[in-house]
């Protein structure tokens, strides 16, 4: 049964560089995101049966906290995900605010700084779902990857439940003119979450919900 990666690991497997152009300012923080109560997505699968589902597992992979059913949209085969309730999501991959943070900043001769308010924080991270279609599953991430010449840019959407307000925001700048940047703020409750990663670094936020792609991991 598949067990979903604690958000840290899956933005370690992403990341190009541990380090956006040189010089480029941390963007005002934006506290009024819309928190969602749903995921709203679309499965890129070349076939997906009318009796597909839509799961979201505990830790363990035993126990389904949430599920939807694929419909077939125009040729697009969407879902609408309920995220799960506080009590629920308390059987979710939890991490500390901690492992967040010191997977946002550098190290070496970067400098600049990266702020956060509470370190001790706890967190629950949804980044995995399973597609069960009949006897198969398949792993979905909600993530995109383009290539242009020898540069990747990719990005990761993920949901985050936090206990409590948290702010993490700063800039640091590395010497090969790469910057990490953190622009978040979670609210207690869930929050959408996303990292982007490319030539010019790595970009921290929270984001308002929006509807993601969905592909096999």
């Amino acid at each position: 049964m598949h067990k979903s990666a604690p958000l840290c690991l899956l933005i370690s497997g992403l990341t190009l560089t541990a380090c956006n152009n040189g010089g480029t300012p941390t963007p005002p923080l934006k506290t009024d995101f819309v928190q969602p109560t749903a995921i709203e997505g679309t499965v890129q699968l070349i076939t997906v049966s009318n009796t597909a589902t839509v799961h979201l597992r505990t830790k363990d992979g035993l126990t389904t906290v949430s599920s939807a059913p694929i419909k077939a949209v125009n040729s697009q085969y969407t879902f609408s995900l309920p995220l799960p309730s506080a009590a629920l999501t308390s059987k979710l991959e939890s991490i500390s605010v901690t492992s967040l943070y010191q997977q946002i900043i550098s190290g070496g001769d970067c400098t600049g700084t990266i702020q956060v308010d509470d370190l001790v924080a706890k967190i629950y991270v949804l980044s995995g779902l399973e597609l069960v279609d009949g006897t198969t599953v398949t792993n979905l991430l909600s993530i995109t990857v383009s290539s242009l010449g020898e540069s990747s840019e990719r990005s990761l959407n993920s949901w985050v439940y936090s206990l409590s307000n948290v702010t993490m925001t700063g800039t640091q700048s590395c010497p090969d003119g790469k910057n990490n940047i953190a622009n978040i703020h979670f609210k207690p409750g869930w929050n959408a979450f996303q990292f982007s990663s490319g030539k010019n670094g790595g970009i921290y936020q929270s984001v308002d919900p929006t509807k993601t792609v969905w592909r096999q991991f």
